[in-house]
């Protein structure tokens, strides 16, 4: 859902004393931001993009993201994914690249070959358990 922020108020919660967000859209509508990362973002006049959950009379914002599509939340599993995917393309872009044989000169070969590479890069790092010392990079 997309809204226009026209008023933020910073408030402190009376029961448990943690700060908090109001924000009001242009159609009136007042929804709380609890996430410290979020509240500090959040400004009047912009437009967001943000996913909310009811709590009885209340709507909490979840995820905030600026309506230029630049997110505003850690990554999620889904996104690491995608750049890890993207960097193994480009790594199987530059070994290929390199190669002075294998594609004789064609680029759709070499693309081909390219994500061949990327694919059975992926299909080992998921079938790989990540080694005690591994784990910490993670």
């Amino acid at each position: 859902m997309q809204i226009t922020i026209t008023n933020v108020e910073r408030k402190t919660s009376q029961k448990s004393g943690k700060p908090y967000v109001t924000v009001t859209d242009t159609n009136g509508a007042r929804y709380s931001i609890w996430d410290s990362v979020l509240c500090g973002k959040v400004s009047q006049g912009q437009t967001y993009e943000v996913t909310t959950k009811d709590n009885g009379n209340y709507k909490n914002i979840l995820t905030l993201s600026q309506h230029n599509h630049h997110s505003m939340v850690a990554p999620t599993e889904q996104a690491e994914a995608r750049r890890t995917k993207l960097s193994l393309i480009q790594s199987a872009a530059d070994l290929v690249g390199n190669l002075k044989h294998g594609t004789n000169g064609n680029p759709m070969d070499a693309a081909v070959e390219v994500f061949e590479i990327a694919k059975n890069w992926e299909t080992a790092m998921e079938a790989k358990e990540p080694e005690p010392d591994e784990k910490a990079l993670y």
